[in-house]
């Protein structure tokens, strides 16, 4: 347990803060207005993926480019990369969204993970994760679509598998039914579970059965090999430089970018989105040591195929609360004020609030105790 983490906390719940109170919109009630035919979404939670790997021309902060492949897809014409200049840039880390469960639910949800023990807080998970939030999957699930989610580790660490099974209903996939499924066998044990090769063969396999279903679909996934400190480099990687987690890195590009050229030549392609984005800045401790310490590390984003377009994607400012809306936006969706959460539909030119408020001011409120969080979004008590 982090004592640190503690000591901050109680120092910070001193402070009390209304900025829910004036800023967040309740999802239940905004009016949703789906196209008439809907379209799949497969929404690719890449661990640790950052902007900042890229070389310095395209955005990034290195001289050598580490994510190729996620450099062309983000200036591939069908794809839309939200950024906060005009090159590949990426969201705000907004505070309380630093650890995976936490960003997952900032992106699909719309609020971040307030806890007073972070992500060492396993057991409070119990009794659920975020009770009065209203994400993405349960919106979903309401106009019918099936959601899906894929990890090659155990879903249930660190609250994943409450919070997919209460916000949505999705079926599992991940080690053990990587089991049962004969995708691996039963002493198998790499890495976190699987390494993200295996990931990607498992998920085309059942891509490729969902996609024979009539209802449209939410296909949900976790990559791992790029967790810190080092990641994990499979036997097939290539080494382009002496540190091992930039290494990962690459591969992890490399192996996405595949993925994505299988997913295109799919039949069910043409009416699904991708979004594919980071989880949260790496908290890799050494391999940005080197990199200019005024860099604005950010972290990765594409929309790939989206049902609409926009002009507004470059110099923004936003965090991971904005991917909720967005992302029901890419499929067509009209969102009544172009609000959910605490996030803002980026396709649309409306000012997100990082850029009403500033990220720095965001940031220090959501510090802060809120008894409407408390309330509203851990006790499903809204007024």
């Amino acid at each position: 347990m982090d004592n640190l983490y503690i000591f901050n906390y109680i120092e910070n719940s001193s402070k009390n803060s209304n900025f829910f109170e004036a800023n967040y919109v309740n999802p239940k009630e905004v009016e949703l207005e789906f196209p008439k035919k809907k379209r799949n979404l497969i929404y690719i939670f890449s661990e640790s993926m950052e902007s900042t790997y890229a070389n310095k021309k395209n955005g990034g902060a290195y001289n050598y480019n580490y994510i190729k492949e996620l450099t062309s897809l983000a200036k591939d014409n069908n794809s839309i990369n939200f950024s906060a200049n005009n090159l590949i840039g990426g969201a705000h880390m907004a505070y309380d969204t630093s650890w995976t469960i936490a960003a997952t639910i900032a992106q699909t949800s719309g609020v971040p993970l307030k806890s007073a023990f972070g992500q060492n807080d396993i057991k409070s998970y119990e009794n659920g994760l975020v009770n009065g939030a209203y994400s993405i999957g349960e919106i979903l699930e309401k106009e019918g679509y099936k959601n899906y989610i894929m990890v090659g580790s155990n879903l249930t660490f660190g609250g994943r598998r409450v919070y997919y099974q209460n916000h949505g209903n999705y079926k599992v996939y991940d080690y053990y039914t990587a089991k049962e499924d004969e995708v691996i066998d039963e002493d198998y044990y790499v890495n976190w579970g699987l390494e993200d090769a295996v990931l990607f063969d498992y998920a085309k396999q059942e891509l490729t059965k969902i996609a024979e279903n009539d209802e449209p679909f939410n296909f949900t996934m976790l990559t791992v090999d790029t967790h810190a400190n080092d990641g994990y480099v499979s036997d097939f990687c290539k080494n382009v430089t002496d540190d091992k987690y930039l290494n990962a890195v690459a591969c992890s590009s490399e192996q996405l970018g595949e993925f994505i050229s299988w997913i295109k030549k799919q039949d069910f392609y043409e009416n699904t989105t991708i979004v594919l984005v980071g989880d949260h800045l790496s908290m890799n401790t050494y391999s940005f040591d080197n990199i200019d310490p005024n860099y604005d590390r950010r972290v990765y984003n594409i929309f790939i195929n989206s049902a609409i377009d926009t002009n507004c994607n470059k110099n923004r400012e936003f965090n991971s609360f904005d991917y909720y809306p967005t992302t029901l936006a890419s499929l067509g969706v009209k969102i009544n004020g172009e609000r959910l959460g605490l996030g803002t539909n980026l396709f649309s030119c409306k000012e997100s609030l990082s850029e009403i408020y500033g990220n720095d001011f965001i940031d220090e409120e959501l510090k802060g105790s809120s008894e409407f969080y408390d309330e509203c979004i851990n006790n499903n008590n809204c007024n």
